[in-house]
């Protein structure tokens, strides 16, 4: 006879391989199954210490994630350039992560399968199936974040019981496009960061610059006072 619970715990194993692994250094892997099995939603969360969005973002995460972790789990899909790296990041984060190495498979098909366009990148899925839920939870956290009020743990516990309520699809037919992590996700973090703001002005200068030395003399001459006029707009920023 088929045990409908077994296959169930098996979804996320089948998703994200046999065994996570925390923060801790000295822990071992966790049997995925096992250690999902009392939570409601499991988030993949796509991200990268070289990111600067992924590091503003991360915190506001965490903060979430430290209110709602009784229903949810977050997983960590890295794309960090190397393993000193991965350890930096990932040894900040309270939650789990698939392994630095040996789940490079793993993470492609994840990516493709939520169409990850850019990062950082929140996709919620049904524990009990790996059925896709949405891929606007970071804008949803970061929305939770800003408008939460003093009740910061009932405001989060709502945002997961929006997630709940919406029907679960298999992830082959879930009409996902661009998940919340791609460019506009990227330029709206910018946006929200002054920091940031001035690094563009700065890099759409030098490049400017640079693109100068190939135009004729007579058109750098024509749109240098353009350049004049943005040095002029700089304080409003």
């Amino acid at each position: 006879m088929v045990n409908i619970e077994e296959i169930k715990d098996n979804a996320m194993e089948a998703l994200l391989g046999e065994e996570l692994i925390n923060s801790k250094p000295s822990s071992k892997p966790l049997p995925t199954a096992k250690t999902l099995a009392s939570k409601d939603l499991v988030l993949l969360y796509f991200s990268a210490a070289w990111c600067p969005p992924c590091q503003a973002f991360s915190p506001v995460l965490k903060e979430f994630y430290a209110l709602t972790n009784e229903k949810i789990e977050i997983v960590y899909i890295s794309s960090d350039n190397s393993i000193p790296e991965f350890q930096g990041y990932f040894g900040k984060m309270p939650w789990l992560s698939l392994a630095p190495t040996g789940t490079a498979q793993i993470k492609n098909q994840l990516a493709k399968a939520c169409h990850i366009t850019g990062i950082p990148a929140l996709i919620v899925l049904d524990r009990a199936t790996g059925n896709y839920v949405t891929n606007a939870a970071r804008n949803d956290v970061e929305t939770w974040k800003r408008i939460s009020g003093s009740d910061k743990k009932k405001a989060a516990l709502e945002v997961v019981e929006k997630w709940k309520a919406i029907e679960a699809v298999p992830l082959a037919e879930a009409n996902i496009g661009s998940a919340s992590g791609g460019l506009w996700g990227m330029i709206s973090t910018i946006a929200r960061n002054p920091a940031f703001l001035f690094a563009m002005f700065y890099l759409v200068k030098y490049l400017w610059r640079e693109i100068k030395k190939y135009l004729p003399e007579e058109q750098q001459q024509q749109e240098e006072p353009m350049i004049e006029q943005q040095q002029a707009g700089q304080s409003e920023f």
